[in-house]
């Protein structure tokens, strides 16, 4: 925070975030990523998307229920499990 409010580099000004990208679960264990392309500094996409397959990790459907609880802490999976 001090670094923005003073106009200063710090760990921000090195920061990258790479581009939106979707992460697909197909059938029970395989899963695809589409990432957008990187932004020109005029914010246009510069290239195409790219889609690769992820390894699969013998987790059921990418490990949902895991994202669920870190980020839905005190929910019951019963209560939002289809």
């Amino acid at each position: 925070m001090h670094a923005l409010l003073t106009n200063s580099d710090g760990p921000l000004a090195k920061l990258q975030i790479d581009p939106a990208a979707i992460h697909i679960t197909l059938g029970i264990k395989e899963s695809v990523v589409i990432r957008n392309p990187p932004r020109d500094d005029a914010g246009a996409f510069v290239g195409e998307p790219t889609l690769f397959w992820k390894e699969p990790t013998g987790t059921v459907d990418m490990g949902i229920e895991g994202v669920w609880a870190r980020r839905a802490t005190g929910l019951d999976p019963g209560d939002y499990h289809l």
